[in-house]
């Protein structure tokens, strides 16, 4: 039974830790999105955070989370919200990567000043030491929000209805370029030499 209450615990903030990437995605395109896609939007986060909690809990139970596992559940459900919010605000595919990437980085950062606190503190790479660096990470992500959304709102916002195609046609690759390699360093959330790699 305490086993069962402390992998909840762990899978709920992994889960946690998604809502405010999900809320930074859509930031830039907070004018474009009518009440009713507004909805569909929060009723299909909560489906997919409901589904997450219980893939987490599921491999709680009977593998265990570690952070392969975090790796690979953190960019499988960046990817699957992505393509929702390109379908759902349809018409800025190249943008919606853009976002995709700089909140991914944003992510990288957060969770590598979490992985280096939790190491001050003794913890380790089991699901304990996770979700004590997804806790800190959504600290810090309360902490930079007003600074975050800002600086996504004034630097895409303003240039969603630009002219020149090839603007968002070089510039969206620029940001996930910067994301994928951090998922291929070995010792990704517990290292400090980990965050000044992000």
């Amino acid at each position: 039974m305490e086993n069962t209450i402390i992998i909840a615990i762990v899978s709920l903030l992994c889960i946690l830790a998604h809502v405010p990437t999900l809320i930074l995605r859509i930031v830039p395109f907070h004018e474009k999105i009518s009440d009713k896609d507004r909805i569909r939007l929060t009723v299909i986060y909560a489906i997919g955070l409901a589904v997450d909690f219980g893939i987490c809990m599921w491999v709680g139970n009977y593998r265990k989370i570690d952070v392969p596992f975090y790796k690979i559940n953190l960019i499988a459900f960046c990817i699957v919200m992505a393509a929702v919010n390109i379908w759902l605000v349809p018409g800025y595919t190249k943008v919606h990567l853009f976002v995709f990437g700089i909140v991914a980085d944003i992510v990288m950062i957060a969770l590598s000043i979490g992985a280096y606190v939790s190491s001050l503190l003794g913890m380790q790479g089991n699901a304990i030491g996770i979700a004590e660096t997804s806790a800190i990470a959504i600290v810090v992500y309360a902490l930079l929000y007003p600074l975050l959304s800002s600086l996504l709102r004034y630097t895409v916002t303003p240039f969603l209805e630009i002219e020149c195609q090839n603007y968002w046609e070089t510039l969206w690759f620029i940001p996930i370029a910067m994301f994928f390699p951090v998922f291929f360093q070995k010792e990704w959330m517990s290292t400090l030499p980990l965050f000044h790699k992000c």
